[in-house]
């Protein structure tokens, strides 16, 4: 039962803190929003709170020394640390596996080393934190973190400036994050943590500029070197664009003559010219030999395009996939 000289505190379920008041505000001395913890020894209260199975939710932990500490729940469960103050916090080596840190607060923050695996990090401000050497596997970053979504926020209302900023801020986090998944052999987590910065660089620049159309024009087709089945997919449907393309303008066929769409032609015979259409597009792609087919004048425009970018598709295709398997 909540007591009126409990703390004040309130976490995001309504649960009040059954501490008691000590700071002032109405405030435990958990919650003290002024707490400075670099001169108290905390770690062993911590861990005796974690063990009982009591909730550390919001906790001002400013400072605090929790070098090696542990912080994980018993028998595999998690402990509860949302919208906890971990600024400038020490947690090198720390275990805090499974423990929520949704909407923490970790600017320049040192878990050196720490066992974050399957910890929630989902809105954490995460400005400035030192991740060398950390286990970040399975981690729960959330689709954006805390600076993008703010970034898209002022933007939503107009206030560019504060965009662009979180955007920058925004950007250093992930290459952080990419760097140091990267020294992990985490690969696949780096891959998605290159593509988040790239595109918070990509807007930060002007929005017409030619910088953030080519930016955007490489997300698009193979995801900034970070996805072969983009460029799988893009081949097949400029494949599929120039046969409509030969389908309308029309080919010449050495056995059958003719190959154009026609209202006056059955749904066979146009379909039979369609597949003409496809499998010319589909050897111009590749530089596949189609010496049985030629287009007619106003084709040949789209032939000679599509032969480029076939050439063009192909070696990005190798790169990237190269890319990948060297990662």
């Amino acid at each position: 039962m909540t007591h009126p000289e409990n703390c004040r505190f309130a976490g995001y379920a309504g649960d009040r803190c059954q501490h008691t008041p000590t700071a002032p505000g109405g405030f435990c001395a958990w919650h003290d929003p002024k707490a400075d913890r670099s001169h108290e020894d905390v770690k062993p209260e911590l861990e005796r709170l974690v063990a009982a199975g009591d909730s550390l939710e919001g906790f001002v932990l400013h400072n605090a020394h929790l070098e090696g500490a542990h912080l994980a729940g018993h028998d595999g469960r998690g402990v509860n640390m949302r919208g906890v103050d971990l600024s400038r916090a020490h947690l090198q080596g720390a275990h805090l596996y499974r423990v929520d840190f949704s909407g923490g607060n970790f600017l320049k923050a040192n878990v050196s080393g720490a066992n974050l695996n399957r910890a929630w990090l989902v809105d954490a401000n995460l400005l400035g934190t030192v991740f060398t050497g950390a286990r970040l596997e399975h981690v729960q970053w959330g689709g954006a973190i805390l600076q993008e979504k703010q970034a898209q926020d002022a933007k939503r209302i107009g206030k560019h400036h504060d965009a662009l900023n979180d955007y920058g801020e925004a950007e250093l986090i992930y290459r952080t994050l990419r760097k140091t998944c990267d020294s992990v052999g985490m690969s696949d987590e780096a891959g998605f943590f290159f593509q988040k910065e790239m595109r918070m660089k990509r807007l930060q620049r002007a929005r017409w500029s030619k910088y953030r159309f080519f930016s955007k024009l490489t997300e698009v087709s193979c995801g900034y070197g970070e996805r072969p089945a983009r460029v799988v997919t893009l081949a097949l449907g400029l494949v599929l664009l120039f046969a409509l393309a030969y389908f309308v303008l029309g080919l010449e066929v050495s056995k059958t003559g003719l190959a154009r769409f026609d209202l006056q032609h059955d749904m066979a015979t146009n379909l039979t010219s369609f597949g003409h259409a496809l499998y010319y597009s589909f050897g111009i792609f590749t530089k596949m030999s189609v010496g049985d087919i030629t287009p007619l004048p106003f084709a040949k425009v789209f032939a000679a395009l599509e032969s480029f970018m076939g050439a063009f598709s192909m070696a990005l295709f190798v790169l990237v996939f190269v890319k990948r398997m060297v990662r």
